[in-house]
């Protein structure tokens, strides 16, 4: 192997220093035995701080780069009978040929660790085999709590886990969201089938914490409603139904008569022509000040609609600057039944309705 293994003891005298792996340094198999690693290391470099450690009782793993090279290091302590430090044993392993794919796999597994995520992968027994991720700070656990455990178990009050599990183990990859608390999950499921393609193995799945984003769905939604409330009252007081008289209907205009308004207000119009019986509806437009092309066919498929239901559609108070912009545009006014104002048409059709009484003469 491309390793070094080396003893250091208590004094710092090295009492072993074999392998391949010394040919990096320039040194051969044993040519540093009692020779003193405190006084060959420098004070404050990682080599001297480590022996250090190692021989105050700590064990210490570490890898990194030297030179051009990656060393994978393990130093352990050895004591005697009654505890103490004696001396320390070391075995340093070079991966430089693996260094590119360890070091991605170091920096992945960092960053999974601050990721609001949890991967994991479950046997088909239930025993958890992989727990990783900044995730598990969420839910208050550690990953060697998982390691081990029975995920069956540890969530059987979570029917919904049992479910998903079952779905899992059946062959399907799914993604789900659940509740935990009063945190939002959204669960990925990838099962792993056997050598033979048979049956599932096991299951791996990556949890991604979305609280915040679903919170901030919730608000949008909440907020989009509150608007669309307020746009129904907005068109409900712009352009109120008002039954002036048995059987007739004034809807008093004002502003910009555009496509979503003109939808609300004929919905509504229907449904009081319909439910009122009503006989004529006034669409007054004294509160309208201009007029575009969508404006006046909007206007016409309001009339056109309520006379289908077997009711009069009558117009009023078209203003001059108005009807001067009408005749401008081209827009057919010969089918329109029109009066100069409200109280105008309130007259006559209501006089048409019952000529006989005094009181409306």
């Amino acid at each position: 192997m491309d390793a070094i293994v080396w003893a250091i003891a208590k004094d710092g005298t090295i009492l072993l220093s074999e392998g391949s792996g010394l040919a990096h340094f320039g040194l051969k198999p044993g040519q540093s035995v009692g020779l003193n690693a405190l006084e060959i290391y420098p004070p404050g470099s990682a080599s001297y701080d480590e022996a250090v450690r190692v021989l105050q009782g700590e064990s210490v793993n570490t890898d990194g780069m030297d030179g051009k090279d990656y060393w994978i290091r393990f130093q352990e302590p050895l004591r005697d009978e009654r505890g103490d430090v004696t001396a320390l044993i070391a075995a340093s392993i070079c991966v430089t040929k693996n260094a590119h794919d360890t070091l991605q796999a170091k920096a992945l597994h960092a960053a999974v660790g601050e990721l609001p995520v949890v991967i994991w992968a479950m046997e088909r027994d239930g025993t958890c085999t992989l727990s990783s991720g900044g995730g598990l700070r969420d839910l208050g656990v550690e990953s060697r709590e998982m390691i081990g455990a029975n995920l069956f178990h540890m969530y059987r009050d979570r029917p919904d886990f049992a479910e998903s599990m079952q779905r899992a183990l059946g062959g399907e990859q799914f993604s789900m969201e659940t509740r935990i608390g009063d945190q939002q999950w959204r669960n990925h499921f990838i099962p792993v089938l056997s050598t033979w393609g048979d049956k599932v193995e096991r299951i791996y799945a990556a949890a991604e914490n979305v609280t915040e984003r679903a919170n901030q769905e919730r608000s949008l939604r909440e907020q989009l409603e509150l608007i669309q409330r307020q746009q129904a009252a907005i068109i409900s007081l712009s352009s109120p139904i008002i039954e002036v008289w048995s059987g007739v209907l004034v809807v008093p205009l004002i502003g910009e008569l555009e496509a979503g308004r003109a939808e609300a207000l004929l919905e509504q119009l229907l449904e009081h022509v319909c439910r009122r019986q009503s006989s004529a509806v006034i669409l007054d437009l004294t509160g309208v000040d201009v007029v575009e092309p969508a404006t006046a066919e909007h206007l016409f498929k309001i009339l056109r609609s309520v006379e289908l239901v077997g009711c009069k559609g009558l117009v009023s108070g078209i203003r001059p600057s108005v009807a001067k912009i009408m005749v401008e545009l081209g827009i057919e006014l010969s089918t329109l039944v029109t009066y100069p104002t409200l109280a105008e048409a309130l007259r006559r059709w209501i006089n048409r309705r019952a000529p006989s009484s005094p009181l409306l003469r």
